[in-house]
This record gives C-alpha cells, sequence and structure tokens, in this order.
C-alpha cells in the first residue's frame, strides 16, 4: 500500500518520520512517496492531456520509487503492444489503454509482484487532482 504527498524539501528523513507517525497513531505500515513540485511538473509535462478515465478508456500513472525509478523498468513489466500504451518519465511510468481491454492488458499481471510493492499506482483523474492541490499550495 502506497500513498503520494507533495512537498519541495523531500528528503528520506521526512519520509522516514512520516512512515513512523502513521504506524503509531493509526497502526498502519505504509511506505509513502514523495514527490516534490518540479518532479511533479515533469510527469504531468509527459502526461497526454488527452488520457482519461472513465467508461472509454482506463489510464495509470504508476509513481516509482527509487529503487526502480530508471526506464529499464519498462522490460520488466509486461506490455501488449496491441493494447497497452505505455511511457516512462522519470519518477513514473504512464499508462493507458481502451476500457474494452481492460482484462486483457499486461498492468493485471503487475498487481501482488515484487516489483508492484516499489511503486503506487493512482489513476489520471486523481493524480490530476493532487497535482492542482500542488500547484495552489506552490
Amino acid at each position: 500500500m502506497g500513498a503520494v504527498r507533495y512537498d519541495d524539501d523531500a528528503d528520506s528523513t521526512l519520509i522516514q518520520t512520516l512512515e513512523t507517525a502513521i504506524e503509531e497513531d493509526f497502526g498502519l505500515q505504509l511506505k509513502l512517496l514523495v514527490r516534490s513540485m518540479d518532479e511533479m511538473n515533469r510527469v504531468m509535462e509527459a502526461l497526454p492531456s488527452s488520457w482519461k478515465s472513465d467508461q472509454e478508456m482506463k489510464s495509470d500513472l504508476l509513481f516509482l520509487w527509487e529503487e526502480i525509478d530508471d526506464e529499464s523498468v519498462l522490460e520488466k513489466l509486461v506490455i501488449r503492444t496491441d493494447i497497452d500504451t505505455v511511457h516512462y518519465v522519470p519518477g513514473a511510468v504512464l499508462w493507458s489503454i481502451d476500457r474494452k481491454d481492460a482484462t486483457k492488458t499486461g498492468l493485471v499481471k503487475l498487481a501482488g509482484t515484487n516489483l508492484y510493492k516499489q511503486m503506487t499506482v493512482r489513476n489520471v483523474n486523481t493524480t490530476r487532482k493532487i497535482y492542482e492541490m500542488m500547484e495552489q499550495y506552490a
């Protein structure tokens, strides 16, 4: 389980402090992912404006932990080039498919894997809302 939080001064000390506080206060062991405004700007600039999550299309962003944040992560994913549209941008993998192919996508094979434990997935609508909030506080 993961969460996305934003901060301009993100570092490992902040992440550790937040993870510890959540565990102590709520009894939950979460792995947090922190992205700065600059990092999110790069992700959002790479995100096609036509992508959406609705009845016709399913678009997700796979936010990557540092250990796997490299374009070579694409080689570890099952990508069905006939139906999946996938792009790497530092910090994330952008993934989109037609909704009718949602059960056929290589993305369904990712859940439960060790690789999946090193990322947190958000749909494009949620990501855009998070980004809007970040812009308001920037």
